[in-house]
């Protein structure tokens, strides 16, 4: 843990460095495997058909599948009418500072889908939840195009090793 400061940390980090700091393949093949189980554990309450809401469970989720990523990533959970999961996808990945992100596709993924309303998260490598002033731009763009299709944006959440930051509970959407 001395290289990588938190055992979430740890649990995330590349396999390839892992075997190179611990001198031991198999060592870190075992904390990949952990990290699998942490992984599809979490994702039992974020799943097809689930309701999906403002929750603990949510969070955790989000922060064990993205607090410790490298490359920033774009998602969207896409809910039906009674907010029940449709899908849970990535749209865009991208560097260490940031990812694409595209109104358009987003709109047009979810109207392939038949949602009705949509979480959008990303993460930020950098360790600090606080959104830009492009986070909040795209997000504000996206919410005015989604609102002409019926299409509300129920948060853009921003996941960080500091924490989760709700857009919306921020006054920003």
């Amino acid at each position: 843990m001395r290289y990588h400061g938190s055992l979430s940390a740890l649990l995330a980090a590349d396999i390839t460095l892992l075997a190179e700091q611990l001198g031991n393949p198999a060592a870190a093949e075992h904390l990949a495997a952990i990290r699998r189980i942490q992984t599809l554990a979490a994702s039992e309450a974020v799943k097809p058909g689930q309701i999906i809401k403002h929750s603990d469970t949510l969070f955790e989720y989000l922060r064990i599948t993205l607090a410790h990523e490298r490359a920033e990533q774009v998602r969207c959970l896409h809910l039906n009418c009674r907010n029940e999961l449709l899908a849970d996808e990535l749209v865009t990945s991208g560097s260490l500072e940031s990812a694409p992100f595209y109104v358009r596709e987003i709109v047009r993924r979810a109207i392939q889908l038949g949602a009705a309303g949509l979480f959008v998260v990303h993460n930020h490598p950098s360790g600090d939840p606080t959104p830009s002033r492009q986070d909040i731009s795209a997000t504000r763009s996206l919410a005015e195009v989604a609102k002409h299709f019926q299409i509300v944006i129920h948060d853009h959440l921003i996941v960080a090793r500091d924490g989760i930051i709700s857009m919306r509970a921020e006054g920003k959407i």
